[in-house]
């Protein structure tokens, strides 16, 4: 008897293993902590860890990306319980995460051994000293960590000094990005340090930090020993003439930078002056920026006698640097001798026709420029001629940008037309912001209808200058019917006279139908709304080319987003749709697109990110959202943006919902949730689930959410 018993409960044990190992598998768990609509945790269970743990997760899980979250501590300990067992995921996003100190430390913590991640974005997520403290501790020991972003975190000296000297000994990473983080000129001297003391660092972000003119010598000094550093950014960091100064003297001694960008950092001539002398030493140096400095025409003078001398220089940025017709005709000059920049950038610098002569008398001998951006330089129709008479001489330039520069003439756009004609590489242009109408648009219209070189094109609308609306698209539309080359249309506009309405949602759609190679669609800030939404959805069902579609801020609500739904259920090449700022109030619109993202299988390989920013929806809606995420254990908003403010009652449900034993609910739970977050029946609740009460027990009693509770009921059961 007691063999057969034996053997009976043995035969019972396997048979309920066999049932939850199926029950599990049938869960299709996808995450181990996402976030709901209002912004808080998806916390699972501990059958659920153990699950993650021990089974390599079905989607691609090389990458995990938590954004506009609060993790509180507990969130935090099973994230890093789940990095701990799994040897998948390389990279971990927490950017814009509103993680608590004592949360990030946790976390930091969790790294310390890990052998895989090797991708750290940590940006925007209110960061102190004492959690960068922590960081460096991991730096001590970790040996795969190779790129770290903790971009606009509020470190200050304390935590960047401890950064700098963890990573004096540490040979993995190559890359650290400690933009706008509060350091200073002290913060500065532990960098010149690192650079003395690292071999292996390749890249270095120090924009938007204080350096002064002390730090900037200790750096120099240091760089003139480092043989490593491939890429330096002191974008605003107060360096001024004298500091550019010191970063010059090193320029002569170091061989290894090969990217400097010194934009906004109040550099006159007379700092330029010197920096250019410097260049005529240095044998690396391949991208200069340096963009929004008050160099003017002196400057430029300067720039243009080190370009007739340096070999090595491929890429300069000189936007909005004061510099004229003058300046411009030095340079000009300059880059018709030398053979090796191929990117030349003036943007937002009054140059006028004058100096638009100059480039394009440039242009007709210069063969290696292959992009030239001239935006905002106010040129007009006359210099629009000049620059586009070398386009029939020059068949090198394949990216022009003439957004802003008072083109209005018939005249100017047919002369264009020949240019870009001749010229057989032109493959970017950009034409937005300028005083063109459908009218003086025609010869374009014919152009686009035979072109098959340009593959991206851009008519957004930034200012009032902008005549583009529902007439020009028509004529677009038309002219693109049979287009197989482009790749990328922008037609973002910001003001409401130069906006596309519904009337324009069947050349949208023509648009998409006709060209069989479009793959960006760009309809931000416009105001096509649910009429104009509706077709555009319905074409993308069979469309099989579009992957990335803007439609932020265009008056979308709930209509437009139930058919958007449906089309994301039949379309699988779309993988970015951005519904930022749109009027999706009701919560069917809401809960049917993430419904159809969830069905798709698979979300970031086959979709890749939903953006659905400012949705208002009622309480009853969000506590819908939060019953249908958890309770069918769906990671649809691990990449899904929601921010809205969190409600009480909506942690409770999380926890509850996730099969987690309610007893073991942090005891903080409820002082972090703010007073204008949680009504007194919601922290009721919580403080009846914290004393072992029955959630559909309170909710008889109280008469609360019936319809929700009724489906809380079921799953419960």
């Amino acid at each position: 008897k007691k063999r057969k018993k034996k053997k009976h409960d043995t035969q019972t044990n396997k048979n309920r293993k066999a049932h939850n190992n199926q029950s599990r598998e049938s869960s299709t768990l996808r995450c181990i902590c996402a976030m709901d609509h209002d912004g808080y945790p998806l916390v699972v269970s501990k059958e659920c860890r153990t699950y993650l743990a021990s089974k390599q997760l079905k989607w691609n899980a090389t990458h995990w990306r938590l954004v506009d979250t609060r993790t509180l501590e507990y969130g935090c300990m099973l994230i890093g319980t789940a990095l701990e067992h799994n040897p998948h995921v390389s990279g971990l996003d927490l950017s814009q995460t509103q993680i608590s100190k004592v949360a990030g430390m946790i976390l930091a913590g969790y790294l310390q051994n890990n052998a895989v991640i090797t991708h750290l974005n940590w940006s925007n997520g209110r960061l102190g000293a004492r959690t960068a403290m922590k960081l460096a501790d991991v730096l001590k020991t970790n040996t795969t960590l190779q790129v770290i972003d903790l971009e606009a975190n509020p470190l200050g000296n304390q935590g960047v000094e401890a950064l700098m000297e963890a990573l004096k000994d540490n040979t993995s990473v190559t890359s650290i990005n400690i933009a706008s983080c509060g350091a200073t000129s002290e913060g500065a001297s532990s960098l010149a340090e690192l650079l003395l003391a690292n071999n292996t660092l390749l890249s270095i972000n120090w924009r938007l930090n204080q350096i002064g003119e002390s730090g900037a010598a200790q750096i120099s000094e240091a760089l003139c020993h480092n043989k490593s550093l491939r890429i330096l950014d002191l974008t605003s960091t107060n360096l001024r003439d004298q500091g550019v100064m010191h970063i010059a003297a090193c320029l002569g001694t170091n061989t290894s930078i090969q990217t400097i960008r010194l934009d906004k950092n109040s550099i006159t001539s007379l700092g330029i002056h010197r920096f250019s002398r410097a260049l005529n030493a240095n044998t690396c140096i391949q991208i200069l920026s340096l963009a929004e400095n008050q160099i003017g025409d002196d400057g430029a003078k300067s720039l243009a006698e080190t370009l007739k001398k340096n070999r090595f220089l491929t890429n300069i940025c000189l936007d909005q640097c004061n510099i004229t017709a003058v300046g411009t005709h030095n340079l000009a000059e300059a880059l018709s001798a030398n053979s090796f920049v191929s990117t030349f950038s003036l943007k937002q610098n009054t140059i006028g026709k004058e100096g638009a002569m100059s480039i394009a008398n440039m242009l007709k001998v210069n063969t290696t420029i292959s992009t030239l951006w001239l935006n905002g330089t106010n040129i007009g129709d006359s210099g629009t001629i000049s620059l586009v008479q070398a386009l029939l001489c020059n068949s090198s330039l394949s990216t022009l940008g003439l957004a802003s520069i008072e083109l209005r003439g018939k005249e100017a756009i047919e002369q264009l037309v020949r240019g870009l004609e001749a010229n057989c590489n032109m493959s970017k242009l950009d034409l937005g912001d300028n005083h063109l109408s459908f009218v003086s648009l025609r010869p374009f219209w014919r152009f686009l209808r035979s072109d098959t070189t340009l593959t991206r094109l851009h008519f957004g609308a930034e200012t009032r200058k902008s005549q583009f609306g529902d007439n020009a698209m028509r004529h677009l539309a038309a002219a693109l019917k049979n287009n197989h080359t482009l790749t990328f249309l922008g037609l973002r506009s910001y003001f409401r006279g130069t906006k596309l309405t519904p009337c324009s949602a069947e050349d949208i759609v023509e648009v998409l139908n006709g060209c069989t190679a479009l793959k960006t669609l760009d309809l931000a800030r416009n105001s096509i709304q649910d009429a104009g939404v509706i077709p555009v959805a319905q074409a993308l069902r069979v469309n099989t080319c579009l992957e990335e579609l803007d439609l932020e801020d265009n008056s979308i609500g709930k209509g437009g987003a139930q058919h958007l739904a449906e089309m994301l259920l039949m379309n699988k090449a779309i993988r970015r749709l951005n519904l930022h700022h749109n009027c999706l109030e009701e919560e069917e619109g809401a809960v049917q697109l993430l419904e159809s993202v969830r069905r798709q299988r698979g979300y970031f390989v086959e979709f890749g990110e939903l953006e659905m920013t400012e949705i208002r929806m009622d309480h009853d809606a969000r506590h819908f959202l939060a019953f249908k995420i958890i309770y069918e254990r769906d990671a649809t908003c691990f990449a899904t943006r929601f921010r809205r403010q969190a409600g009480g009652v909506n942690a409770c449900l999380i926890y509850i919902m996730s099969g987690m034993n309610p007893h073991i609910i942090p005891q903080n739970l409820e002082d972090q949730i703010q007073p204008t977050h949680a009504q007194s029946e919601e922290r009721k609740l919580l403080r009846h689930v914290w004393q072992g009460g029955s959630l559909y027990e309170w909710a008889e009693q109280e008469k609360w959410r019936t319809a929700i509770m009724e489906q809380c009921k079921l799953a419960l059961n």
